[in-house]
């Protein structure tokens, strides 16, 4: 059996592409799903002539640039063993396409990154799909390898997985923190990205954005798994996540049949694996003095707060807090932006290095950001 590689990436229409010719290409793009067996699975944009540009998530043979090279005569052989698919394309279809791409000397680019699982390298590359009137013939125009080793909560560090944790918790009510924890690390890929996400984050865009991070999510008894386990908080962002599930997969969350509860382990294997990880998340722990700076005065109305490391002031969790700046008028995020006012450190430290090099990073281009210790934080409350 054939090795699969993972991909993603963008393609883009180069040249002169009018809309009969984008007609034209669409159901050729909705063939190339080849009922989900390589090719490219999903893309999330509709093309047009004012958006030549779509994402897509795909998977190769092997290789993934093997497998664009096999396009054109795996179009044509899923044409005659699939005539009446949900994407149907006719041969006449296909070679009409193929005339008007050499006629008007048009251009697919493809650029994506694939990886094998547990090879250890990516290879990043761009080519073009050209036409010489018969047939589709894929170049490789650029291809890189680059080394890496597959992320872990423990290399990504503790301030990573809290952030993934406060992402999937805007999904319930009233969780239980250390229930949410243990299903995060067994089902949440290990991710950053979840550092860069706040309130206003739009979950569609975040998902399509950060496809990859989200693989879990083809696992569909593992969401079942999710909604039985957890009071589900019917917001707006909850819909975006459903909506976004049923557009990708076709899966309706409103109509579980069947559940499947996963084993999370034990609180005491899970408080073992935390204290390491927090333990050893951040250099910063060994250095005496947080870049912290003393303030005179706090008004909290109308400014935006970023919490990191860990409180004493607290009775259950950080939300304690975060109700508290809240009820002075601020507001609280889950990561460093333009428009963060103030950076609160706890006083336990713990706290999160990248979090702080942002900080600092934004101070260098701006005054109205400020650094500052749990201690002289409620000295204004």
């Amino acid at each position: 059996m054939a090795n699969i590689s993972s991909t993603n990436g963008t393609i883009t229409l180069k040249g002169s592409w009018t809309q009969k010719a984008i007609d034209a290409f669409i159901p050729v793009l909705d063939s190339w799903e080849f009922y989900g067996q390589y090719g490219i699975q999903s893309y999330y944009s509709e093309l047009s002539l004012k958006n030549k540009t779509t994402k897509f998530c795909g998977c190769g043979r092997w290789s993934f640039s093997g497998t664009l090279e096999s396009f054109d005569d795996w179009t044509r052989d899923w044409i005659k063993t699939n005539p009446d698919s949900n994407h149907p394309l006719t041969t006449e279809q296909y070679n009409e396409f193929l005339k008007i791409m050499s006629d008007k000397k048009l251009k697919i680019e493809i650029t994506f990154e694939d990886e094998e699982e547990g090879v250890g390298f990516r290879v990043k590359e761009t080519g073009v799909f050209t036409s010489d009137g018969e047939s589709l013939c894929y170049e490789t125009i650029s291809c890189e390898e680059e080394n890496y080793e597959e992320d872990s909560w423990e290399s990504l560090g503790y301030e990573n997985f809290n952030a993934a944790v406060d992402f999937f918790a805007q999904f319930v009510v009233n969780p239980d923190k250390k229930e949410l924890q243990k299903w995060v690390k067994a089902f949440v890929l290990p991710d950053k990205c979840y550092l860069y996400t706040d309130e206003e984050t739009n979950i569609y865009e975040f998902l399509e954005d950060n496809f990859t991070e989200f693989e879990f999510i083809e696992y569909f008894n593992v969401l079942y798994d999710f909604m039985y386990r957890f009071k589900i908080n019917e917001n707006d962002k909850w819909s975006a996540l459903k909506d976004f599930v049923t557009n990708i997969y076709g899966w309706d969350l409103d109509n579980v049949n069947e559940y499947f509860k996963f084993d999370l382990g034990s609180d005491e294997e899970f408080d073992k694996w935390y204290d390491v990880l927090c333990n050893g998340e951040n250099e910063l722990d060994e250095i005496p003095d947080y870049p912290t700076e003393e303030i005179t005065s706090l008004d909290f109305k109308g400014k935006r707060f970023v919490l990191t490391g860990d409180f004493q002031n607290i009775k259950d969790s950080r939300d304690d807090i975060k109700q508290l700046i809240e009820s002075k008028g601020g507001k609280c995020t889950t990561a460093i932006s333009g428009k963060t006012n103030y950076l609160v450190i706890g006083d336990f430290g713990n706290a999160g290095e990248s979090k702080i090099k942002k900080a600092l990073a934004e101070k260098e281009k701006r005054d109205d950001i400020k650094i500052i210790s749990e201690y002289d934080m409620f000295k204004f409350v």
